[in-house]
């Protein structure tokens, strides 16, 4: 209880034998309506950081996003290649490859066996 008149007399700045009973009632009511505001506050901060994300989690939410862009981009790129070194769609359809490295390496042995037109 001392430690709470200690709260009153910095917060309100006055002395705890100046106090009559209404005065200490309104001073008890301030004091614990501000605790409930910083309790609120608090909630308020914790429900902030479990929503927030760790930066493993931001990674790892990146990656799949770029990978569903990867997945989602592929059949341009074969095409792109097949068109660039002048393959039929038969064999366009053919190419294997993640990157354009590994699909144009793959078109330049498929475009020796392509009919020329």
């Amino acid at each position: 209880m001392a430690d709470m008149s200690a709260a009153v007399d910095e917060q309100q700045e006055v002395p705890e034998q100046a106090l009559d009973h209404r005065g200490a009632i309104r001073a008890l009511s301030k004091v614990r309506r501000e605790a409930a505001a910083t309790r609120l506050r608090i909630q308020q901060a914790e429900a902030l950081l479990a929503g927030s994300r760790t930066s493993e989690g931001l990674e790892a939410e990146l990656d799949s996003i770029r990978e569903a862009g990867r997945v989602a981009n592929h059949p341009l790129l074969v095409e792109n290649v097949a068109l660039r070194f002048g393959l039929p769609e038969e064999l366009a359809e053919a190419l294997k490859g993640d990157t354009r490295g590994e699909l144009e390496a793959h078109a330049r042995v498929l475009a020796r066996f392509a009919p020329v037109n």
